[in-house]
Formats: C-alpha cells, sequence, structure tokens
C-alpha cells in the first residue's frame, strides 16, 4: 500500500511539472513553434574514419529509410530525403556530406506550420517551425551517425537569423557596396532553352557566409542550364584585400534546381551551390572549402545605378 501511494504520488507530481512546462510560454506567439534547427551541421570527432561520399550515401539511405525516410535521390556528395508522419505532416530534407561530417537542410514542408518570418513574443522575427520537426531531423542524424558507428557534435547554424535586409539597420534593401561589381553588369532574361525556373534565379543577390562574410551572386545569363554569374566579395574580410574581389564564373543549373559551380584557388577548390527558397524570395547558399562548411541566406536587391 504504501509503494501504490509513492507511485500515485510520483505520478501526480510528474503530471503537475509537465503541465507547468506546458503553460510556460513558448517564445513565439504561436506556442507550437521553435527555431528551426536549419540547417543542421554534424561534424565528426574522429574525421580520420569518415566514410568516402560513396559509403555515406549507402549507409544514410539505409539508417533513413528504417526511421521511415524515403530517399528521393542520391548522387555525389548529396543524398535528398522525405518523411511523412501520421499520413498528412511532411518534410523533405537533403543531406551534404564533406570529409568533416554532412549538413542536414531543410528544404520544403507540408502541415508542418514552416515560416519565415513567425513573429516572436518580444516583437522580433524568426525562422520557425512545429517544434516536432526538430526532434525527427535530430533523430535522423542520430541514427546515421550509429550506422556509420561514429561519434559526432551536432549544431544549428541559422542561415541569416540576422536577414541582409535587417543587417542595414533601416529597413532599406540590402546595400551591395561593400562587395565591388564589374562596371558591366548585363543580366539578360532566360531564353526558352533555359530551365523553367532560370527566371526566379536572374539579378542581383546579397548575403552573408555563415552570416558574418559579405557576398553578392550576379545571376547574368543562362544558355540552356549553362549559368553565366558574378561572384564578389568584401576585400576588406579577404585574406588577400589587395587580390580581386569579384570574378566571373561558369556554372549549372541542374535538374534539382541548384545552381552548383566550382573552381580552384590559391587556398584550394571552392564548391558552391544556391537553391531556391521554399517562397522563392530567397537564395540558400552553401560553400565548401577545404571541407569547411558555410551557409548563407541571399536576398535581391535592384542592380547598382551604372547597371540598370
Amino acid at each position: 500500500m504504501t509503494a501504490m501511494r509513492a507511485s500515485i504520488a510520483w505520478l501526480c507530481s510528474l503530471m503537475v511539472a509537465s503541465a507547468g512546462a506546458a503553460a510556460q510560454p513558448t517564445e513565439f506567439i504561436d506556442g507550437r513553434l521553435a527555431r528551426i534547427d536549419d540547417p543542421l551541421r554534424v561534424q565528426f570527432n574522429d574525421t580520420a574514419r569518415a566514410p568516402d561520399p560513396d559509403k555515406f550515401r549507402q549507409t544514410a539511405s539505409i539508417a533513413a529509410q528504417t526511421l521511415g525516410w524515403t530517399v528521393l535521390g542520391a548522387k555525389d556528395d548529396r543524398v535528398e530525403l522525405a518523411r511523412t508522419v501520421s499520413g498528412k505532416h511532411k518534410m523533405h530534407v537533403e543531406l551534404l556530406y564533406s570529409e568533416r561530417g554532412y549538413v542536414l537542410r531543410y528544404l520544403d514542408s507540408e502541415n508542418l506550420l514552416y515560416r519565415e518570418d513567425a513573429q516572436t513574443r518580444g516583437g522580433g522575427h524568426a525562422r520557425a517551425i512545429h517544434k516536432n520537426y526538430n526532434l525527427w531531423v535530430r533523430e535522423l542524424a542520430r541514427g546515421i551517425n550509429s550506422a556509420l558507428g561514429l561519434s559526432a557534435v551536432a549544431t544549428v547554424s541559422p542561415r541569416g537569423a540576422k536577414s541582409a535586409r535587417a543587417a542595414t539597420g533601416d529597413g532599406a534593401a540590402p546595400s551591395v557596396q561593400h562587395t565591388p561589381l564589374p562596371d558591366n553588369i548585363n543580366i539578360a532574361t532566360p531564353g526558352p532553352d533555359a530551365p523553367a525556373s532560370a527566371a526566379r534565379f536572374s539579378g542581383i543577390w546579397v548575403g552573408r557566409w555563415d552570416g558574418k562574410f559579405d557576398q553578392t551572386l550576379v545571376v547574368e545569363k543562362f544558355e540552356g542550364n549553362i549559368v553565366r554569374f558574378v561572384y564578389a566579395l568584401n576585400p576588406a574580410q579577404m585574406s588577400d584585400p589587395a587580390g580581386r574581389s569579384w570574378s566571373r564564373k561558369r556554372g549549372a543549373l541542374d535538374e534539382d534546381g541548384v545552381l552548383r559551380a566550382s573552381w580552384d584557388t590559391r587556398r584550394g577548390p571552392v564548391q558552391v551551390s544556391y537553391r531556391l527558397s521554399a517562397d522563392g524570395t530567397h537564395l540558400l547558399g552553401e560553400r565548401i572549402r577545404g571541407g569547411r562548411i558555410a551557409t548563407a541566406t541571399l536576398e535581391r536587391t535592384a542592380p547598382p545605378e551604372a547597371a540598370r
């Protein structure tokens, strides 16, 4: 009897504690929301044991499927996954692998309350989603790490918690003054042989790698799926400030709607990729150099006067 009373008392205390926790106000006005863990960066503690890209794709795909995810595509260093919970909550993510670990990035969702600009109780705004999304994504990362037999640390690298527009401090359109551009910018309308999404990429985009390093992307011309663009950085933030801060590059818009390009530098090869956000208002960028991954959210801006 004493044991039963103790058990009942423990259960009651647990219910009271749970009710109290549920009653605590959340950061957002909509209590179902949480800041989205995106991108979720997973870094291996022992990179010497990291698998090659083929092994990673195979292992990650199998691990994901055991947790209810469907593999939509697996190619090179990328795995695309989707999952539906309770027949209606849908999420779509991608894994981008490097020798140090991988990044798990949100692509889109249904019935998970995703917001680019959810209102907080303090009057601010932040990217948010139903809190269960973060649980499911971290469960996926743990499952993959377990299947690989590697310990890892997962951290969140907020993409543009402060947007390029907010960074100007006055709500004005983001400035490109810190990333010099060529005088002869020529943004051409994509022709009929270009991919359907080409027109949505065309133009000038500004943002910051990891929220710190200014960049400007000028998508000038499409030749079929081949993309000609200007890639510009802030010379004051470059390791060699005397070096050229902009250059014209060539990339491709692949069948998944991702603009990809790579080139060599004195510090090693660079790979960049840009994808339109779910609502088409931003570009979600990723850069890999020397095994290190940087992410960015870029916002469209008007061409400078000389280019109009």
